[in-house]
């Protein structure tokens, strides 16, 4: 249960307050990130455990560059994410420092809000790549694993 829902008497709807519903988004988003960048660092040191050990040295050159081309895959993915909480740092300190600012300081509160557009746009970019490189991932896994029990 969110910290916010334990004030909601059993049985009554939530309310429809648009903050309550951007903090449920925001800590959602936060928990994905989470739990992704978590399941990436346990399937990189899966892949890196899979490629030197010596249980399967026998698969085939393919699935072995299958299983290599996963790891940068899961890497990229992992450091996205990394990153990404980075960006939303930096987004979130901009945009409190654009509010912020007096509006007499014209300059830096444009500064301050192009500064927080471009790393609100990389965390995006980012987070993407977090996601789908993390499913690919999944899906390179699942491939390899087919094709290392029918062959």
């Amino acid at each position: 249960m969110l910290k916010y829902e334990k004030d909601i008497k059993v049985g009554h709807k939530a309310p429809m307050d648009p903050e309550i519903l951007h903090n449920r988004a925001r800590e959602a988003s936060l928990e994905s990130r989470k739990l992704l960048i978590s399941l990436s660092t346990g399937l990189l040191a899966f892949t890196f455990y899979v490629l030197i050990g010596k249980e399967l040295k026998d698969i085939s050159s393919f699935l072995r560059v299958l299983l290599s081309i996963n790891f940068f895959i899961i890497a990229l993915s992992l450091i996205c994410g990394v990153v990404a909480w980075i960006a939303d740092g930096r987004r979130n300190y901009f945009k409190a420092k654009e509010i912020q600012t007096h509006n007499k300081d014209e300059k830096h509160k444009k500064l301050y809000g192009k500064r927080y557009n471009m790393w609100k746009k990389r965390r995006k970019v980012l987070e993407t790549f977090l996601r789908y490189g993390f499913l690919l991932s999944i899906v390179i896994y699942a491939i390899f694993i087919l094709i290392y029990l029918i062959f």
